[in-house]
């Protein structure tokens, strides 16, 4: 997928469960290939801060994705709740 057209990644999200007090930290970000038949990947990403139980709209600059090079070609997008530590 070619994402240089776009600016941001827009998505909606919320809290739910036992963690509303706590929430694990929560990590967006795109997976690439710098060339199709490229065996190299870049993987690129963002935490999102304040979420809260009611959904809410968030908007993440794609430049804020560290680790990414381009916007082409992109194989995946990632969403990883990151554990606490300890």
């Amino acid at each position: 997928v070619d994402l240089s057209p776009y600016d941001h990644l827009v998505f909606r999200a919320r809290i739910v469960g036992e963690e509303i007090d706590e929430p694990a930290p929560l990590r967006v970000g795109f997976r690439r290939k710098p060339a199709p038949e490229s065996t190299h990947t870049e993987t690129g990403s963002s935490f999102v801060d304040d979420l809260a139980p009611e959904w809410s709209t968030v908007a993440m600059p794609l430049d804020s994705m560290l680790g990414l090079q381009g916007r082409s070609h992109v194989t995946a997008l990632l969403v990883l709740v990151e554990p606490r530590p300890g």
